[in-house]
């Protein structure tokens, strides 16, 4: 008798929040500690102004195009829609703080793969901010000497579509460095 595997989905696994949108379900697949690997999308727009530029529909175009030729086979978006980039008390952000938080925690099996963005900007306006969010939330904890915050076990893929500089890729030295 053959023995099918189970195909897990986002809808399955995800409770979804207002500020919350599944953009891939094609698979979420397990890790060898049996926690599910996902992979988020950010996105953010503070001003009527913004939104020829930078709108929600233009980074979720470039983040999903991007996990696309990835070959990403989930990915669910977090939107703060009319918020300011300098200050990082924003809701969406802070449901995907709750999952690494969790996932660390041991509360959750749910465990962030990628977290992408469509430009640097979208995820934090102050350069310190947008740092510490990294050092805190991004990096391992080994590698976060300046944190105390930071849980992880192990590095999240971090990636700016429009940026190819910044990423932090954990399977790259340099690109954990810049």
């Amino acid at each position: 008798m053959k023995r099918t595997e189970q195909v897990f989905h986002l809808r399955d696994i995800l409770e979804l929040k207002p500020n919350m949108r599944i953009a891939i379900d094609d698979k979420v697949e397990k890790d060898e500690n049996g926690s599910f690997i996902v992979n988020v999308g950010y996105m953010r727009v503070s001003t009527d102004k913004q939104v020829e530029k930078y709108g929600l529909d233009i980074q979720e175009n470039d983040i999903v195009r991007y996990s696309r030729l990835s070959e990403f086979t989930n990915l669910v978006l977090f939107i703060d829609d009319g918020y300011t980039g300098t200050n990082m008390e924003r809701p969406a952000l802070q449901s995907v703080i709750s999952y690494i938080d969790d996932f660390n925690s041991g509360r959750s099996n749910i465990k962030i793969n990628t977290f992408i963005v469509a430009r640097i900007d979208r995820l934090g306006r102050t350069l310190l901010g947008t740092l510490q969010f990294i050092q805190d939330y991004i990096v391992c904890k080994k590698d976060s000497k300046n944190s105390v915050k930071n849980n992880n076990a192990e590095d999240i893929n971090f990636i700016s579509v429009a940026e190819n500089y910044c990423r932090d890729d954990k399977n790259n030295p340099q690109s954990k460095f810049l």
